[in-house]
């Protein structure tokens, strides 16, 4: 299961519920699933409406279940950022469990570039591929 964008909003579940997944490749979300996107896009501070700690125990619970789970996002990317500045010990976390790789690569608006982002993504996703099938 893969999904750029939007698209990653779409696998991140699918790999969550993990009825028949072999792998997911998560690639820029849009808002994971946390449906309140004026804090996903917020400059502030002010913590989300839906409780962003699932994202953590989600991608925990795909990589523990035996699913080969890929999160790569670009750097500095707003439902990304939101997630790691109100879960932050629980993504770094992530490092540390088998099945488990993050990759950051580009700037927030990179995706949206083809001359950089869907390139890079595309690079990402398939390394990660071809290292392990």
């Amino acid at each position: 299961m893969a999904g750029l964008s939007s698209g990653g909003d779409y696998a991140y579940p699918l790999g969550a519920r993990g009825k028949g997944v072999a792998g997911v490749c998560i690639l820029n979300p849009r808002t994971f699933c946390i449906l309140d996107l004026a804090a996903v896009e917020s400059a502030d501070s002010a913590p989300p409406t839906t409780p962003v700690a699932e994202v953590p125990r989600a991608l925990r619970g795909m990589a523990e279940r035996g699913i080969d789970t890929l999160l790569a996002v670009s750097r500095n990317d707003p439902s990304v950022t939101n997630v790691d500045s109100h879960a932050a010990d629980a993504m770094r976390a992530l490092a540390d469990v088998p099945g488990f790789r993050r990759v950051d690569f580009g700037s927030a608006e990179s995706h949206l570039h083809a001359d950089r982002g869907p390139r890079a993504a595309d690079e990402v996703a398939m390394e990660h591929l071809l290292d392990r099938y």
